[in-house]
């Protein structure tokens, strides 16, 4: 299984939203993002968010994708609902429900999402560069992610650990 693991954490996910006026990478918990020439500076606040939301959701698609190729290509196979246990079926409901957040250090961008459905990212861009703040942006996503994984083992643990099936 450490292959496996292995495999999962060096998976690297790209997206870009559909306008091309934002891109991303992910690494781990490492995120990286970008802006098209001349947007960032036109972008409203509001805009911005909305293109972030939109980003993150492609972002976190794509990780969804290629994780599930790892666990293919490891001879696995992703589980089907059809074949979900008691708890397989309770831990779903209750990751549906679980909300994880990140935020820059200075708080001047926040990342917040209710069962990766529901995104929202607030940010505050009064003053900084661009550079400045897609270091903010990349924080942020990197503490939402750390965030998020603590989250979801806590969630197994219980749901699992707590049965005798870790």
């Amino acid at each position: 299984m450490g292959g496996l693991a292995e495999a999962l954490d060096g998976v690297r996910v790209r997206a870009t939203v559909p306008d091309g006026s934002a891109w991303g990478e992910m690494l781990g918990d490492e995120v990286r993002i970008g802006f098209a020439p001349g947007y960032y500076p036109a972008a409203s606040e509001q805009g911005l968010q909305e293109t972030l939301v939109a980003l993150c959701r492609l972002l976190w698609a794509a990780r969804v994708r290629a994780d599930q190729a790892a666990v293919r290509a490891a001879g696995g196979e992703p589980v089907r609902r059809e074949r979900l246990s008691r708890r397989d079926r309770e831990y779903r409901q209750r990751f549906d429900d679980l909300v994880a957040t990140g935020g820059s250090a200075d708080g001047r961008v926040r990342i917040l999402a209710r069962g990766l459905s529901q995104w929202s990212v607030t940010a505050d861009t009064r003053g900084l560069r661009e550079d400045e703040f897609t270091a903010r942006a990349a924080e942020a996503g990197a503490a939402f992610i750390r965030d998020l994984r603590e989250r979801v083992l806590r969630l197994r643990l219980e749901i699992y650990l707590s049965a005798g099936q870790a």
